[in-house]
């Protein structure tokens, strides 16, 4: 657990030779009949070659039954934090996706997409408000590359006092209009997307 610990972190993805995409919930591994498991969620399938091999998302519900149904050996019950989820022994994963490396790519890359520049130029905004962006990454869809014109910005700031200061930051640049505040469509349209209910 002590060589992983700092190596699987919160919002990390990580991808098995089955095509399935989950994202980490809790830094580095738990112990589990002599194996290393992350304790993780499935959020993407990858679809068969008739499909181009493409990501699909899913919610909760389906995830857990996809997995009751085709691979039952990543549920499990975390005994770390008594609840039910997922896990994946760190043998079965076979490419691990860190959000502070894929920032890192996109900042340098010279060809983005339109979500991409809309990244590196809210980026570029923090940057120039002092904002360490090292200590920065970036989650969701944009980290496995399956972005749309509608897909939300998730960045992970790896300290609360970071996270406090791009807070600050952003507040300030809605304050000054270069940042626009979400709508209550904008709020509605991202629970809807999660399945979560507006209560």
């Amino acid at each position: 657990m002590s060589e992983l610990r700092n190596y699987y972190l919160p919002k990390d993805f990580i991808e098995t030779a089955e095509g399935l995409c989950f994202a980490v919930v809790q830094q580095g591994a738990e112990r589990c009949d002599g194996r290393d498991k992350v304790l993780c969620f499935l959020r993407y399938i990858k679809l068969d070659d008739e499909n181009n091999g493409q990501w699909h998302k899913v919610a909760t519900e389906p995830a857990n039954e996809y997995l009751r149904k085709n691979f039952p050996k990543y549920l499990h019950h975390s005994a770390l934090l008594d609840a039910d989820m997922h896990a994946v022994d760190v043998g079965d994963i076979v490419q691990h996706h860190s959000p502070r490396l894929r920032l890192q790519q996109i900042l340098f890359r010279q060809q983005r997409d339109k979500v991409e520049q809309d990244l590196y130029e809210l980026c570029f905004l923090f940057q120039q408000r002092g904002l360490d962006l090292t200590q920065t990454g970036v989650t969701g869809s944009i980290l496995i590359g399956v972005q749309q014109q509608s897909s939300d910005i998730d960045l992970v700031f790896y300290n609360r006092k970071l996270f406090h200061q791009a807070r600050a930051i952003t507040s300030a640049l809605i304050d000054q209009s270069q940042l626009n505040a979400l709508s209550d469509q904008d709020w509605e349209a991202s629970y809807a997307r999660r399945s979560c209910a507006l209560t």
